[in-house]
């Protein structure tokens, strides 16, 4: 019942984003990127629930991974919308946007990684306190 509710609730956030991104960028804008692009991720994380072997820990570290990684494009975009004051394009916002099918399934994977690993019930607070400390001595 725990993974119904997920799945649906990921497959519910999949498709605001993916709505709310589409009426942003339409006439425009095309079809995969303010349409398909924004929700997708999210909803093969809802499939991906329902698969007995992805645990809870992989799924929220790759839902916050991939809420970050989708997310904040769309809202530099938007924010530069909002405080355009005329000038040029801002070009490196349609790069980040064009590279989104690719750093995305890797964002995923790194949250689904870091995920399972910071939350695991039996990882040593050695292992989190070097995940969370790296660099710093």
């Amino acid at each position: 019942m725990k993974k119904i509710a997920i799945s649906l609730l990921l497959v519910f956030l999949g498709l605001a984003m993916s709505a709310a991104a589409y009426r942003v960028g339409q006439p425009d804008g095309p079809i995969f990127y303010w349409g398909i692009l924004p929700g997708a991720p999210l909803l093969l994380l809802a499939a991906l629930s329902l698969i007995p072997r992805f645990s809870f820990r992989a799924l929220l570290g790759a839902t916050v991974a991939t809420l970050i990684a989708v997310g904040m494009p769309y809202g530099l975009i938007w924010y530069s919308s909002v405080n355009y004051s005329g000038g040029g394009a801002n070009i490196g916002l349609g790069l980040l946007l064009i590279a989104q099918p690719i750093y995305v399934p890797v964002a995923m994977m790194m949250g689904a990684v870091i995920g399972h690993l910071l939350l695991s019930a039996n990882a040593s607070p050695d292992v989190k306190t070097r995940l969370i400390h790296h660099g710093r001595r």
